[in-house]
């Protein structure tokens, strides 16, 4: 696997070139990924979960942490990530090249992409803090990132357990892609989770989402805040 991983890497780099060969170039990335993985890894974690450590990464994908590391490393010399130390802890992060490749693969704007998940700093000559980003998403990732980190944390021990048990993590969606909007006595309502998932297991599936709370909250608050979870 590792070999197969290393080579659509470096596919990324000989295709970064235009339009449709920079798309083909994002799937080789995917595709890297996926041999990583192999067929039967967990969900492959969203590509903007952002600041994520490696033990979580390696967890979420159902491998050892060597294979994360040799996928990593091939990345970063690509320049399709960045893995700056923040905290005392290196976390990964797509570059603004990587973000570029997979825009373009998926014919979505470029400039769009950097606005929101730019990870480059505002001035280089400043340390890497949450208001020295350029992307609006990343900035407020690093600004909470304790909350994100406890996200990912809980994920990752997730589909361990899952693992163990015979259930799969087969889809994880962060909080952009968990939020919900429905209708209910006529008024539009709106949850807004940290995650959303769904475990299977044979034929089972279980979805949920996730909302984590790491200080303590009066009852009277907690029930309004799962309120329109039981209306949806």
């Amino acid at each position: 696997m590792g070999n197969r991983a290393i080579a659509a890497g470096r596919a990324v780099s000989r295709l970064a070139g235009d339009g449709d060969r920079a798309r083909r170039a994002g799937a080789g990335l995917d595709a890297a990924r996926s041999a990583q993985a192999g067929p039967e890894a967990h969900a492959r974690p969203d590509r903007r979960l952002a600041w994520i450590r490696a033990d979580h990464l390696a967890a979420l994908l159902g491998v050892a942490r060597h294979r994360v590391s040799k996928l990593t490393a091939e990345l970063e010399r690509l320049k399709l990530i960045a893995s700056p130390r923040i905290e005392g802890k290196r976390r990964f992060v797509l570059s603004d090249r990587g973000l570029a490749l997979l825009a373009r693969r998926d014919r979505a704007s470029v400039g769009a992409a950097r606005n929101r998940w730019s990870a480059d700093p505002l001035d280089p000559e400043e340390p890497l803090r949450w208001r020295n980003l350029r992307g609006r998403r990343t900035r407020q990732l690093l600004r909470n990132l304790t909350h994100s980190e406890a996200v990912h944390g809980f994920s990752a021990a997730l589909a361990d357990q899952a693992h163990a048990t015979d259930w799969r993590v087969t889809q994880l969606d962060p909080p952009q892609r968990a939020s919900r909007y429905f209708r209910f006595d006529d008024r539009l309502h709106s949850i807004q989770p940290d995650a959303f998932g769904v475990l299977r297991r044979e034929v089972r599936e279980q979805p949920f989402f996730l909302e984590w709370e790491r200080r303590a909250i009066r009852p009277s608050t907690m029930a309004a805040k799962l309120a329109p979870y039981l209306r949806y």
